[in-house]
């Protein structure tokens, strides 16, 4: 019991509240027999319905006990080490425009799908659980983090920049039934942030040591489980990519430069997964006879090849003799 009440104790505030809340929301989800599709994202809903609340009750509500257990101890094992480096306030703050930023993302990508493509699937799906703001942590603690690798399920290793975007492409390939538009939009969120893009609308650690001192947060500030952010740097400036103003008009300038960037990630990811770090095939991963062929050499010298047609004329007649030997049924 003690040993529960110290981890209880060591868990920073904003990271405890948020596993609390979702907790508190699956028990009270499957006691009172709650409807779960009135509380998931579904963009067609937000767009023609205007049932706009469903962009932050979705994280919150979870599918089932694994759902929310997976998502929970990855809340814990992010959280807690990335609400140490951005302050309790700053993740809270991360927190809410993760959940708006990656929502309006997934609207704009199923949207333009529906309009360009005639592709409606992504309108009528019906997404929940809060891995799409993990998603957005995890490009944030990869950023941050020191270290240069990370082990993907103990199987390969990849760059940190590279690990959000593998363990997509994985999770996808082993869970299909996973939103793979959810958590693609946390990781463009996250991508955004360290880039420097979200600066305008995150407030700098200065506001938020005088967001402490207010009557509201005064006594939580108090709390020992409480971070404050560090002395220097902002949630989305000088700590995530630049800090010069412009935020606007920068974002306007490399949209183009992000696209092609992503996508060089993405690829890269797929050649890592696939190849490994040696681009060399994997043994558990077979395609087949595809590359194993052995190429069509050129004639030599003084060697006659015989013609295409000859070779053709030859299975045609192994062809005729098979179907006369086999037995008519």
């Amino acid at each position: 019991m003690s040993r529960s009440v110290e981890l209880l104790r060591n868990t920073p505030l904003a990271t405890l509240g948020i596993i609390m809340i979702c907790t508190l929301i699956f028990i009270l989800q499957n006691a009172l027999n709650w409807n779960l599709q009135v509380f998931t994202f579904c963009p067609r809903l937000i767009i023609y319905a205007h049932e706009y609340y469903r962009v932050f009750t979705s994280m919150l509500f979870h599918a089932n006990m694994m759902h929310i257990g997976m998502n929970m101890l990855s809340t814990y094992a992010i959280g807690r080490m990335l609400e140490k480096q951005l302050g309790t306030l700053g993740l809270v703050v991360t927190m809410l425009w993760s959940a708006i930023i990656s929502c309006a993302l997934y609207l704009c990508i199923a949207m333009s799908a529906h309009l360009v493509f005639d592709y409606d699937k992504w309108m009528y799906d019906h997404a929940v659980g809060f891995s799409g703001v993990l998603f957005h942590f995890s490009v944030l603690e990869c950023h941050l983090s020191p270290q240069f690798s990370r082990s993907l399920f103990g199987v390969v290793n990849v760059p940190s920049a590279l690990y959000p975007w593998a363990l997509l492409v994985v999770l996808q390939m082993f869970m299909p039934n996973l939103s793979f538009l959810g958590h693609l939009s946390g990781i463009l969120a996250g991508s955004l942030q360290i880039e420097g893009h979200l600066e305008w609308i995150m407030p700098g650690d200065s506001y938020l040591r005088e967001m402490e001192s207010w009557t509201l947060f005064r006594q939580l500030a108090g709390l020992p489980s409480f971070h404050s952010p560090p002395s220097s740097g902002t949630v989305g400036g000088s700590r995530f990519g630049r800090s010069e103003s412009g935020g606007i008009l920068r974002f306007a300038k490399k949209g183009v430069t992000l696209v092609f960037k992503y996508l060089y990630y993405f690829v890269e990811t797929l050649a890592i997964v696939i190849f490994g770090r040696g681009h060399q095939p994997n043994s558990n991963i077979r395609f087949d006879d595809l590359w194993l062929r052995p190429k069509r050499r050129a004639a030599e010298p003084g060697v006659i090849s015989r013609p295409i047609d000859v070779l053709q004329e030859a299975d045609d007649e192994e062809d005729e003799e098979n179907q006369e030997l086999s037995p008519l049924i």
